[in-house]
């Protein structure tokens, strides 16, 4: 049994959009046209609906819609649009299928491009009538503005279309350039720019005619007959080729502009490339000058300031011509050679020459030499020339130049100097002697005030100086130049008495080293001489004082200047010196000081004045400074070590140090110098010992035992006053030395040492200084005033009984309980701080 199938159809409807959209329409439409467009979608369901926009603007088109088998409907719209002068390049057609159930909107955009012509060419760069001058670079340019598609431009020569650049366009304008280097062809050519485009059938064309000036570039001459005789008529003509425009035609004889000719016929005629020829004649009268003699003929355009010319020479037969005049005179310098050339002209050339000077032939031939010029050659010269034609004779003029020479006496060959009394009145005269001699060639330099020139003539100038005075002292130069040879100078010295004046602002200050010469200066201006002598301290300098040399040098006619010479300079000459220049009408005086400049001495009278277990006491008398601030630096070390320590002292005129943390019990020794800006003095040579205390030998017991502490103090006050006594003769001593510096001071200190029971702690008092120099002592000088001290201690009270132990005494007085504190002392000698 066969069972039916049970069916049952669906049908889906589907919704979706065009796939593409399509416009079809012209290309390219002119103003005028109608375009039609049609917009077309693919199958769409449900069917789409079909908008326009053309420019922007909505339009309604006609749409139809048709249903296709497989389903779904396809639009099409078409709509018409004319074109319009408005519209400019191109229209925008843009169609918009819309689904308006699915919500989509499929759009399609078409461009019609606007045709339409561009406007006539116009070429620029030139004016017509213009006129380019040939050989010029001229440029054309075309432009076109307008059109669409923009045109293309060609250029053409008449019909030939010619080399361009590349053509180029700014915005809807175009524009091609030619750049012409005009020649004559180009003149009254037609140069032509065509503008093609698809907007125009034909092209639109630009025209021009150049006009070109140009210069000829031939000429022509002709000379009739070719061997013209003297007196004989002769043609010359003279012919240019086209130029534009007519070329004028100029005739010379000799050189160019030397003598215009006027032409005796002139013509113009049509010539190549729209220009014209020029030809001019020239009639004359042969003549002996013409001979040889060059024509030229000259074509010029002188529009454009171009020419171009050519030459003929003639030859026409004559007896010798010479070429200078008669009684013509020729200058020789003295001592010089000259050639005079009388050389002829003449027509045959052979030409036989004699010279004569008076009735002597001295010569043969057309040159005079002249060699090594002297002044007897001066004089008349007679030339005679000639050919079988006939005979010229010329007569010339030698003159032998030599340098002006100021005349004057032997023993003035130099200068001349005149000495005036002042408030006077001087004549001043030069001569000179020379050929030329003109009033110019004597002249005055470094002329005064108050001066005039009362004569010049040929060789002589006279000044008059009126009421002189000192400020016009001086040289006056009398010069001779007659421009032969160098110039002759003579200086006339004219002096005014005067007093003699110090020029004080040179070397008033003299700086010198020790040991060696020294200059001092003194520079005056006077009249009569000036002598100088010194003064030191109100002591005359004496000339027979070999130390000194007293030495006068005259700079100039009225400077004079001292020098006075100080032979192995030594401390005590530095000072202010006075210099007195002096002449017969009076004196003046300057201070010159002499100032030292050196490196300092080392210091002297260096002393150790007192020792301790671990210091000692220096002192020293400052050394020569060399005229700068000084400082000191003292060096020291114990006999056992090796190095040495340095140490400088502070502040610098500090004349005596405390050297502490020195060792007990050693022998030290030291040495100073010192030191300034110029450099260091060396070391002082005595070196100077001395031993610190050593404490294991220095004890002392108390005793009460008046007398012995009587005797133990008259011994202390008597070694302290001779010490003292010592010091101050000493102090006297550096005084005289030194009277310049300030007063010696003198200190005494004195400290006291206290040594108790239980302790060997010793205390002293030293003198408040700070560490910087090194110096040098004589130990056997320190050890004289310090042994005598080594083994003694006091004791010191109030009460009337003192006493005192000897040292081995010590040991059997410690074990006592009732025993007070005892104070030992230590004598510390006086000393003075030495400026």
């Amino acid at each position: 049994m066969t069972v039916e199938p049970m069916i049952k159809s669906v049908t889906l409807k589907v919704l979706y959009t065009p796939s593409s959209v399509t416009i079809k329409a012209p290309k390219e439409a002119k103003p005028g046209d109608m375009i039609s467009a049609t917009c077309k979608t693919e199958r769409s369901n449900p069917a789409s609906e079909i908008t326009w926009v053309v420019d922007g603007i909505p339009l309604i088109g006609e749409s139809t819609v048709e249903a296709q088998e497989n389903g779904g409907w396809i639009t099409i719209s078409k709509i018409n649009v004319n074109v319009t002068q408005q519209d400019r390049n191109l229209k925008l057609f843009t169609c918009y299928a819309v689904n308006q159930e699915l919500g989509e909107t499929i759009p399609q955009t078409f461009s019609v491009i606007i045709l339409y012509a561009p406007d006539p060419p116009n070429i620029f760069g030139y004016a017509e009538g213009n006129a380019i001058q040939a050989g010029k670079l001229q440029r054309l340019s075309c432009i076109s503005q307008g059109g669409n598609p923009l045109p293309e431009l060609k250029w053409y020569k008449e019909n030939e279309e010619v080399a361009s650049s590349e053509q180029t366009s700014s915005g809807n304008i175009v524009s091609r350039e030619i750049a012409i280097i005009a020649d004559a062809n180009d003149n009254r050519a037609k140069y032509h720019c065509k503008s093609t485009s698809k907007a125009i059938a034909e092209p639109l064309v630009a025209t021009i005619t150049l006009t070109v000036y140009f210069p000829p570039v031939s000429l022509q001459l002709k000379v009739k007959p070719k061997k013209p005789k003297t007196g004989s008529e002769v043609k010359l003509a003279c012919e240019s080729s086209s130029s534009n425009p007519a070329a004028n035609i100029t005739w010379w004889k000799g050189k160019k502009n030397d003598n215009q000719l006027n032409p005796t016929t002139v013509s113009v005629s049509p010539g190549e490339n729209g220009g014209f020829t020029t030809k001019a004649t020239f009639n004359m009268e042969a003549t002996p000058d013409d001979d040889g003699s060059m024509y030229i003929c000259q074509a010029t355009n002188e529009a454009i300031q171009q020419s171009l010319h050519d030459t003929i020479v003639l030859s026409v037969f004559y007896k010798p011509i010479f070429t200078i005049s008669d009684s013509v005179t020729y200058e020789v310098k003295e001592n010089d050679s000259k050639i005079i050339d009388m050389s002829a002209k003449a027509n045959p050339d052979k030409i036989t020459y004699q010279w004569k000077k008076g009735s002597d032939v001295i010569e043969e031939g057309p040159v005079l030499n002249i060699t090594s010029a002297e002044r007897s050659h001066s004089g008349e010269y007679l030339c005679q020339a000639s050919n079988d034609i006939g005979e010229t004779t010329v007569t010339i003029i030698l003159k032998v130049l030599y340098p002006a020479v100021i005349l004057r006496s032997a023993d003035e060959k130099e200068e001349k100097t005149i000495i005036a009394e002042p408030e006077s009145n001087v004549k001043l005269e030069c001569s000179a002697d020379g050929y030329p001699l003109t009033p110019d060639t004597i002249k005055w330099k470094n002329i005064p005030k108050r001066v005039e020139v009362i004569g010049s003539s040929n060789g002589k100038s006279i000044l008059s100086v009126k009421n002189v005075s000192q400020d016009i002292s001086g040289p006056i130069t009398c010069t001779a130049d007659n421009g032969i040879g160098s110039t002759d100078t003579w200086k006339i010295i004219l002096l005014v008495k005067h007093e003699p004046a110090i020029k004080s602002s040179e070397n008033s200050t003299v700086f010198s080293d020790r040991g060696v010469s020294a200059k001092l200066y003194c520079t005056a201006e006077g009249i009569p001489d000036v002598t100088f002598s010194w003064t030191y301290y109100g002591v005359v300098i004496s000339d027979d004082d070999s130390r000194f040399n007293n030495d006068i040098v005259k700079l100039d006619h009225l400077t004079w200047q001292g020098i006075l010479t100080i032979n192995d300079v030594s401390a005590k000459d530095f000072g202010d010196y006075i210099c007195v220049a002096r002449n017969e009408i009076g004196f003046e005086t300057i201070k010159v000081s002499l100032l030292p400049d050196s490196t300092p001495d080392p210091p002297k009278i260096v002393r150790i004045l007192n020792t301790s277990k671990d210091g000692l006491l220096l002192t020293w008398v400052p050394g020569f400074d060399g005229g700068h601030n000084q400082t000191h630096r003292i060096r020291y070390k114990s006999t056992l070590d090796p190095a040495y320590s340095y140490i400088d002292v502070h502040p610098p005129a500090t004349n005596s140090i405390w050297i502490s943390g020195l060792k007990p019990g050693l022998e030290y020794e030291v040495a100073m110098k010192s030191i300034n800006e110029k450099g260091p003095s060396p070391f002082t040579t005595e070196i100077v010992k001395a031993m610190t205390l050593d404490f294991k030998d220095f004890k002392v017991i108390v005793r009460h035992d008046r007398d012995l502490s009587v005797s133990f103090m008259e011994v202390l006050a008597g070694s302290i006053g001779t010490v003292f006594f010592l010091l101050l003769i000493f102090n006297i001593v550096l005084l005289a030395l030194y009277y310049h510096k300030k007063d010696h001071k003198t200190r005494r200190k004195h400290s006291d040492a206290y040594v108790s029971r239980s302790s060997d702690i010793d205390s002293y008092s030293k003198p408040e200084s700070e560490e910087t120099t090194f110096t040098e002592y004589s130990s056997d000088t320190l050890k004289d005033k310090t042994t005598s001290y080594d083994t003694i201690s006091i004791h010191y009270s109030d009460t009337k009984s003192d006493s005192y132990s000897f040292a081995e005494d010590l040991e059997t007085s410690k074990s006592s309980e009732s025993s007070s504190t005892v104070k030992y002392y230590q004598p510390q000698h006086v000393y003075s701080d030495f400026i």
